[in-house]
């Protein structure tokens, strides 16, 4: 069950992939990927995630994900405070320790109270992208808009 969800958001994060055109050009998407069962470990923005409203099915995804990923925190409260800790957390959904395993490329997805964002693919090169769902679907609706 738990490899059909998280095949379920590679799914949908490939979805946003390949339909933009930025991302596309930045990296190739990985060949080799192979699940990984990775152990569960929640962080306390997972609470947060289960109440996003959002329809993109990224977002869906991602909550039906949430209580089975291997989410980790890169920061301590003495550095950024127990309150942000409260409401961050990331996934690495493919990389060397996804859930998704793949030494092509590594992307992450980050949350906080409002927003999922897929913080990044890194190629060998180590070259670093940064972008959102919101911007994918705001770049796609500004292209079918007639001026």
């Amino acid at each position: 069950m738990k490899q059909n969800l998280f095949q379920e958001l590679l799914d949908a994060a490939r979805h946003v992939y390949s339909h933009s055109e930025e991302l596309q050009k930045f990296a190739p998407w990985p060949s080799d990927l192979i699940y990984v069962e990775r152990p569960e470990q929640r962080v306390p923005a997972v609470r947060q995630i289960k109440k996003w409203t959002g329809t993109h099915p990224l977002h869906i995804a991602t909550q039906r994900v949430a209580e089975f990923g291997n989410w980790k925190l890169t920061y301590t409260e003495d550095e950024v405070g127990f309150g942000f800790l409260q409401d961050y957390g990331y996934l690495e959904l493919y990389g060397p320790d996804g859930h998704f395993q793949t030494d092509e490329g590594l992307l992450t997805s980050a949350t906080g109270a409002a927003d999922f964002t897929i913080r990044g693919i890194v190629t060998k090169q180590k070259k670093f992208i940064r972008w959102s769902v919101g911007q994918v679907i705001s770049k796609a609706k500004a292209q079918r808009q007639p001026n």
